[in-house]
């Protein structure tokens, strides 16, 4: 798992790894998603929730939620893993519907940047046009404008990307903000850890 650490590398002078403080609680982003679906798009996704799971359920599980199908294609297990780790926010490992509304409210929004951003269904992300997802991000509370473009491309300044890039790497990063708060105890966007506390923090994302 790549992103991890390159979006827990923000450094401070004292060497710590840094998050830029966020004045609000990962938590209370995911219930204010909630709060913004409409009637029309909740009965939607009950449906969707309920496919997804053969109605057998009032969870949805990693498997299932890889299944979804959003944008051109489905969310996939790697991205339904990491989505799972930071939307699961009572630690049970999987999703009720309410935090999968949250889910795909967060999703959307994401999308929305990126249509307005890309020709031709892609985006380089060393343009302006990038911003139109930074944006996104940054309304959710993600303060990653200094680390976002590096993360799409890896630093070659070649690399374009498209929807399916962007939503695994902001999947990432939903993971690695949830871990981080719930790791960084006095919430002043820095943590100070030894090997074995790394190594913990990082298997996490396995």
């Amino acid at each position: 798992f790549t992103a991890a650490p390159s979006a827990l590398s923000m450094f401070t002078n004292s060497g710590l790894p840094s998050f830029r403080y966020q004045a609000e609680p990962w938590t209370s982003t995911v219930v204010k998603l909630r709060q913004q679906a409409d009637p029309n798009t909740l009965n939607q996704l009950l449906q969707i929730f309920s496919a997804a799971n053969n109605g057998q359920s009032e969870f949805l599980s990693a498997s299932q939620l890889a299944s979804v199908p959003f944008g051109t294609s489905c969310l996939g297990l790697n991205n339904a893993k990491l989505l799972i780790k930071g939307f699961d926010v009572d630690g049970s490992g999987k999703l009720n519907f309410d935090t999968f509304v949250s889910l795909h409210q967060f999703l959307g929004s994401i999308c929305d940047g990126f249509n307005m951003g890309s020709y031709n269904g892609m985006i380089n992300p060393r343009t302006k046009n990038i911003n139109c997802v930074i944006t996104k991000m940054e309304s959710m509370g993600f303060q990653v404008d200094r680390i976002f473009q590096d993360l799409c491309d890896g630093g070659s300044f070649k690399k374009l990307v498209n929807l399916d890039d962007i939503i695994s790497i902001c999947s990432k990063l939903v993971a690695v903000r949830s871990v981080f708060e719930k790791t960084e105890k006095y919430h002043v966007g820095q943590i100070q850890c030894d090997f074995d506390q790394l190594t913990k923090i990082i298997f996490q994302f396995e």
